[in-house]
């Protein structure tokens, strides 16, 4: 091998590209080659034990143990893992394959750190230190994803013991100049809050006694962040709870308390604020402009190093916000011009909002759960509801459903007898539309409504949930459903395209990659009952209950690497003042960006050829 060409050839491989010269002179020296003839086995005897392979020239399938195709890997294929996993193929072409030891893998590591990620053969390894290294970089506007929460309180935490008296805690405010205290128990750990507020309506306005314990007037349990919780973690608690405050704690123990204005002087505080003056909107018009300061958030998250998922729960809780805002005003509006709503109700919301998996340019998808059928002039009273709450949300950028997959639809808008016959006939009658519609109101949230109702919502939600679990049919036909929708790679790893059309030669990011993950978490996480919606949550969820750790934590990366793309794609579109969608061109991707892209959907085959096998002939495994 002559050292010079090798090097220039790992240089052509996505995952060493970027390496240091000296890096791929080092790997290049320590390689060794071989010829296979066509029909040879794969890998072959290794006298040095465990070996990674890069694929100089030929093709090389590997399959499974039942023989069942897995992969195909041709020109620049890098095969094998230093983690005892087991090769088994067989050689296609005439192939040129470099081996390099794992014991001289970990040699090399040594004295070439950047090593450990790019020679990490399995996608689970490769994805994992790509999100990795994309997460250290800060963004111009501030690496908050990466600040930790303790890092910005200015003080220690004002703290009051929970037996002390009521007057104590006054006089403990005064001395600090604060406006709230930090309640503990006899171990010093944080068991609820006091406020000024606190000590004049529930104790001055109320009359008790101010030598009674601080404990009885605090507000328990409440809402915390861990000090090293990231600044944008805290941001997205703030956003989710409309609260401007959040305690701070380290193992339960009070630190501080971080505030709305700790993180707007950190310019990342847009998101909290823009729900803020979503809810003191006094009338659907002043939430017209949300859309525009959504286009807006989006790319000031990114640029302030977030993650996809902090941007979508971010956009997420907007949606919820504006939604909760449209309900109280057209029932306002309502209850003055025909009178108050004629039954109990509730606003449920499903699809990627439910999830938390909302994006600037995501649509609506809602219905009506009525606690009992109204009259006909209750049906006029809620249809009216559902138009102005659905117009709204048009207005203020979320579309209306393409599926109309709305409340306004009369299919949508039922009375709680009549959802619960749905969910019973979506689960023990699964023809193709009723998986159609599991798929989309089986990640549910309720998002406003009357308490009865709200509470008959969730208790339905326990019911359906009992049935999917029971009824492995059901979650066979729900498999084969979600089986229809592929990654878009082909047969010798190359990305299958659109090939005409406005979107022609790009790549649904959402269709061909974040669903498929969506439909293979949530067919799990029915199958374990879980109540969880967000698809990482499911699979944080069934990584420590019905599915392998590794394989949750594989699917999750996948996710989050597609998510990143996603948004990255739809912030430069922003940017560029044109319409978000999720439509990429692989072309526009670096090399290495590609092969991580490659690298999701292998991972995203791998389990639903699993899944395949698990529900064949309709059987639950």
């Amino acid at each position: 091998m002559e050292p010079a060409d090798v090097r220039a050839f790992l240089a052509t491989i996505p995952a060493l590209a970027d390496l240091p010269e000296a890096t791929l002179a080092a790997v290049a020296g320590r390689l060794h080659a071989r010829y296979l003839r066509a029909g040879a086995a794969f890998p072959p005897a290794e006298p040095e034990g465990e070996t990674l392979y890069l694929l100089r020239t030929g093709a090389v399938e590997l399959t499974d143990n039942h023989g069942h195709l897995l992969d195909r890997l041709d020109e620049g294929a890098l095969a094998g893992a230093c983690d005892g996993a087991a090769l088994q193929g067989r050689v296609v072409e005439d192939a040129l394959i470099y081996g390099l030891p794992c014991v001289e893998v970990q040699h090399l590591a040594t004295d070439h750190t950047e090593l450990a990620g790019a020679l990490a053969a399995g996608e689970r390894d490769r994805l994992r230190a790509a999100l990795s290294a994309a997460h250290q970089t800060p963004g111009p506007g501030g690496d908050l994803a990466g600040l930790a929460v303790g890092d910005l309180l200015k003080r220690p935490a004002a703290t009051i013991a929970a037996d002390a008296p009521i007057r104590e805690a006054a006089a403990a405010m005064a001395r600090a100049g604060v406006s709230s205290l930090l309640v503990t128990d006899a171990d010093g750990a944080l068991t609820g809050i006091v406020t000024d507020r606190d000590l004049r309506n529930r104790c001055l306005a109320a009359g008790r006694d101010p030598g009674e314990p601080v404990g009885t007037i605090a507000t328990p349990e409440p809402a915390t962040v861990e000090a090293t919780e990231s600044a944008l973690e805290a941001l997205m608690a703030m956003t989710r709870l409309g609260v401007h405050h959040l305690p701070v704690v380290r193992n339960r123990h009070p630190a501080g308390v971080i505030s709305s204005g700790d993180l707007l002087r950190l310019r990342a505080g847009d998101a909290l604020y823009l729900v803020g003056d979503i809810r003191r909107a006094e009338d659907r018009t002043a939430l017209a402009g949300v859309g525009e300061r959504l286009r807006e958030l989006q790319p000031q998250m990114v640029a302030a190093g977030a993650d996809a998922s902090h941007v979508t729960r971010a956009v997420t809780a907007v949606a919820e916000a504006v939604t909760r805002r449209l309900t109280e005003l057209a029932e306002t509006e309502l209850t003055a011009e025909r009178g108050p709503p004629p039954v109990g109700w509730a606003w449920i919301t499903c699809g990627s909002v439910a999830r938390g998996e909302a994006t600037a340019g995501s649509d609506q998808d809602n219905g009506l759960v009525l606690l009992e059928e109204p009259d006909a002039e209750g049906w006029d009273w809620f249809a009216e509801f559902a138009r102005r709450v659905s117009d709204g949300l048009d207005a203020a950028g979320f579309p209306y459903c393409p599926g109309n997959v709305m409340a306004t639809n009369p299919d949508w808008c039922q009375p709680l007898a009549t959802w619960r016959e749905y969910f019973r006939r979506w689960t023990h009658e699964p023809e193709p539309q009723a998986l159609m519609h599991a798929s989309i109101f089986f990640d549910l949230s309720v998002t406003a409504g009357t308490p009865a109702a709200r509470e008959a919502v969730e208790e339905l939600r326990t019911e359906f949930l009992a049935w999917t679990a029971d009824h492995s049919a059901f979650r066979a036909a729900l498999a084969g459903n979600a089986l229809s929708r592929r990654p878009p790679l082909g047969f010798f790893r190359q990305f299958v395209v659109d090939r005409s059309g406005d979107h022609a030669h790009t790549l649904d990011l959402k269709r061909d990659g974040l669903i498929p993950i969506v439909d293979l978490a949530r067919i799990h996480a029915l199958g374990a009952g879980l109540r969880e919606n967000a698809t990482l949550d499911r699979l944080r969820a069934l990584g420590t209950d019905s599915m392998n750790a590794g394989d949750a934590a594989e699917l999750a990366d996948a996710f989050a690497l597609l998510g990143d793309l996603r948004i990255r794609h739809q912030t430069e579109a922003l940017r560029a003042g044109e319409r978000p969608d999720n439509h990429l061109d692989p072309a526009s991707l670096s090399r290495l960006q590609r092969h991580h892209l490659k690298d999701a959907f292998r991972i995203i085959q791998t389990h639903q050829s699993a899944l395949a096998q698990r529900y064949e002939a309709g059987r639950f495994g």
